[in-house]
């Protein structure tokens, strides 16, 4: 039997200048689902990852910059010696942020030559380059761009938050835009379902991501004197790291809080935030470390005794999956997708306001100075997770998805 075909595409997928690792886990995550080596014979695809660039340098472009390619135009390149079939695909003008949302051909003929589309994005905006695409398709998001860069709008000054805020407003349009255009949406919290459903008429499923809860276990016993451990996208501002400084800096002052803490996750921490970690009187406290693997973040999780997280916003957060599945307590931040992935027994999710720092503060020490609460919070995470979030869990219901929007749109 020849193998249908999916087209799984995913913005600037595990490119140099991804801005973080949480499409990129969405997308294998996804992959796996339907060509895994676990997956039933009947229920297996052909995965073809196709990559819309994002980066407005990619040579995959016709650029202003580059003369001669606007005359080639946007062109599709096959990536050498990868483990799936993967494509770059550019567009014409990326020195236009709209210009990267936009349909180009190259890209429809490539989802076109598949059976059925999955689109992994962190907001809609993206869904519009697949509007003259004919096979059926699901677009996946995370969230709203107004949303997304809420906190960043409300720092923006000069002529540099007037371009932030005409092109925020700009691609919002593209993300109402785009919700009009798939077969379903996906979305990871339910929250962020209830606001979808308000934009668009088509329908809205609340799908979980799967987590490897073989890889992310727990240790024999729980870390009590380990280290409070961060995982995040070191240099992404929505992450916020001042304030976990500033609120592990007020744990070790106020609250007694003699643990070291860990800062691990894609790309290197900003220059400020080191000089932070100075001014506060931590470097002797706080280890980084850098672009870990999953292995080795599955390890830094298992050495752990809580896992923090001071988010501004979040549509789901793999890594608290990732830190409940190893056994951890959590304390974060009330995001959308904290307060909908953390239950109320597997830890604390701090409401924001102007305690925030002492509030975080006082719940990682509690966290670790209660070793029968942590135990019995890392217990309920673990539960959690298995019993909602492990790969063949959640794999089922994206396989069930597909097979209906592909039924329905064939009618």
């Amino acid at each position: 039997m020849t193998a249908r075909t999916l087209a799984l595409v995913v913005p600037e997928y595990r490119t140099p200048e991804a801005r973080g690792g949480g499409l990129a886990a969405v997308a294998d995550f996804v992959a796996d689902t339907f060509d895994g080596p676990t997956v039933p014979a009947a229920d297996r695809w052909h995965v073809r990852v196709v990559s819309p660039r994002m980066f407005h340098g990619a040579p995959e472009h016709a650029s202003v910059l580059r003369p001669t390619s606007l005359v080639r135009g946007p062109v599709a390149r096959r990536r050498p010696d990868t483990v799936r079939e993967t494509w770059d695909v550019g567009t014409r003008t990326p020195e236009r942020e709209a210009n990267r949302y936009r349909p180009r051909r190259v890209l429809t003929d490539l989802v076109n030559e598949c059976d059925a589309a999955i689109v992994i994005a962190g907001t809609p905006a993206i869904g519009t380059a697949m509007r003259d695409v004919e096979v059926p398709w699901v677009l996946k998001v995370a969230t709203l761009v107004e949303e997304e860069r809420a906190g960043r709008l409300v720092d923006a000054r000069g002529l540099r938050g007037a371009l932030l805020r005409r092109t925020t407003a700009s691609t919002a349009r593209l993300d109402r835009a785009a919700l009009r255009l798939p077969d379903a949406v996906v979305t990871l919290n339910d929250s962020m379902a209830a606001r979808l459903r308000e934009l668009t008429d088509r329908p809205v499923h609340l799908l979980p991501t799967g987590v490897d809860t073989e890889l992310f276990r727990p240790a024999a016993q729980w870390a009590s004197d380990g280290p409070v451990t961060m995982v995040s996208r070191l240099n992404d501002p929505r992450k916020d790291v001042p304030t976990l400084l500033r609120a592990f800096a007020t744990a070790r002052t106020s609250y007694g809080l003699r643990h070291p803490l860990v800062l691990a996750g894609r790309h290197t921490l900003p220059a400020a935030h080191r000089q932070l970690v100075t001014e506060l009187g931590l470097e002797d406290h706080v280890r980084v470390v850098e672009s870990p693997s999953d292995a080795e973040l599955a390890d830094l999780l298992r050495a752990a005794s809580v896992f923090v997280l001071a988010s501004r916003e979040e549509g789901l957060g793999i890594v608290f999956l990732e830190a409940m599945a190893s056994g951890l307590p959590i304390v974060t931040t009330a995001t959308r997708g904290a307060s909908y992935a953390v239950p109320a027994d597997a830890g604390e999710v701090v409401p924001f306001g102007p305690d925030l720092v002492d509030d975080l503060a006082a719940a990682m020490t509690a966290s670790v100075h209660h070793p029968t609460v942590a135990r019995a919070r890392g217990r309920a995470g673990r539960h959690h997770v298995e019993s909602t979030f492990s790969l063949s869990q959640a794999g089922r219901s994206w396989r069930s998805l597909l097979a209906t929007v592909v039924a329905e749109h064939t009618r």
